[in-house]
């Protein structure tokens, strides 16, 4: 058997993570997964807009291109993820980062062609 009678490419992303998440630290940061800003395109994203529904402890994200009044810095990490502080987003609503740490795997809603990504919170079992 000789090797080039293979076409192998090598897999060099060793830092990167594919994962789609959503996280939320114990520092009041949500987190980015660089799977999830490769997938959806969201290199070029420098605000967000957060909801939140109380009775379903669920998050909403929207992202822009320009940040506007009500809106969030999307902060981008070198590695390819990206984070928001979300410190006064959680005192508004009363949400204990540390109770609610965890990783989430969003839903993904389109609405007039704009992406809306959903996490329902959920403590760590």
């Amino acid at each position: 058997m000789n090797i080039n009678e293979y076409n192998f490419i090598d897999f060099k992303q060793t830092s990167s993570r594919f994962s789609v998440v959503i996280s939320l630290g114990k520092s009041n940061r949500f987190g980015f997964s660089s799977g999830l800003i490769k997938k959806y395109k969201l290199q070029d994203k420098e605000a967000a807009l957060i909801s939140y529904d109380k009775e379903k402890k669920a998050i909403a994200f929207r992202f822009f291109n320009e940040k506007s009044k009500g809106m969030v810095s999307f902060t981008h990490m070198k590695e390819g993820g990206a984070y928001i502080n979300a410190k006064a987003f959680l005192s508004n609503f009363d949400i204990d980062a540390e109770k609610y740490s965890n990783r989430y795997e969003p839903k993904e809603v389109v609405v007039n062609n704009e992406n809306i990504f959903i996490i329902e919170l959920t403590t760590k079992k």
